[in-house]
């Protein structure tokens, strides 16, 4: 940036005198905010610059609050400022800073039936039960029926999962008795945050299946599911952040969450 002394110097009605340029401080998003003081008698307060001008100095960043006190003969102005240094952009191009990503790994409540190790450890089918899982017919003219006290079905075919047995085969009680969900990681949120001149308008990916950029960790054989974007102006740029969400381990069905073909 350009410090020449002309820069000081506030170029605007006479008589309003920068007290203190500010410190230039950047965060690790990449947006750069600097607070500015300034000083004229109490009866020039009126020509004090506008809020949403350019800060004296650093002429990326524009005035995006302010505050005026009065003490005796003087006024005092501070204007608090937000922009995007050139000289740390890092972006697919000059005007917009490099991404930041980040991981929030969660757990979310999925019914039992749906856990990977169902068949093979948990409940096991209708034909061959484990753990004293009913199933129940959902389908014919004898929906409703359930396979305890029956028997093991003699097909897999239209039942689904209807509760476990609340005393075992041992006689004891089912440590799986009222188990119907479990806590499953699948609440997984990926998220990329940049600073930008240009404020984002596409929408088209929201709510789609969508690999992010970056290096999200592997879900497969799940997916992603772009959750939308956030945009807040700060000064004359735009502070950014979009989101992912991962899926299950069957994934986001391709059908529901497929974006149409243009």
């Amino acid at each position: 940036m350009d410090l020449t002394y002309q820069n000081i110097d506030y170029v605007g009605d006479s008589g309003v005198n920068i007290v203190e340029a500010g410190e230039l401080q950047t965060d690790k998003y990449g947006l750069s905010t600097c607070t500015a003081k300034f000083r004229t008698r109490a009866s020039n307060w009126a020509s004090f610059p506008r809020m949403n001008t350019v800060h004296p100095i650093f002429s990326s960043l524009w005035g995006e609050k302010k505050s005026i006190s009065f003490a005796g003969p003087w006024v005092y102005q501070t204007i608090g400022y937000a922009g995007l240094d050139p000289n740390d952009t890092g972006g697919s191009n000059a005007s917009s800073s490099a991404p930041i990503y980040e991981l929030v790994v969660g757990l979310s409540e999925d019914h039992i039936e749906t856990n990977p190790n169902f068949i093979t450890l948990i409940g096991g089918k209708p034909t061959a039960p484990l753990n004293g899982c009913v199933f129940r017919l959902a389908i014919g003219e004898n929906a409703g029926a359930l396979t305890s006290g029956n028997g093991p079905a003699g097909t897999d075919t239209g039942y689904v999962f209807d509760h476990f047995l609340l005393i075992g085969a041992d006689g004891k009680r089912n440590p799986y008795a009222k188990v119907e969900s479990y806590m499953n990681a699948t609440k997984i949120t990926w998220r990329k945050t940049w600073v930008s001149t240009a404020n984002p308008r596409d929408n088209k990916k929201a709510g789609y299946i969508d690999p992010p950029p970056g290096d999200p960790p592997d879900i497969s054989p799940g997916n992603w599911l772009n959750m939308g974007f956030s945009s807040t102006q700060r000064g004359k740029v735009f502070m950014i952040s979009e989101s992912w969400m991962s899926s299950g381990p069957i994934g986001w069905l391709k059908p529901v969450y497929t974006a149409p073909s243009a």
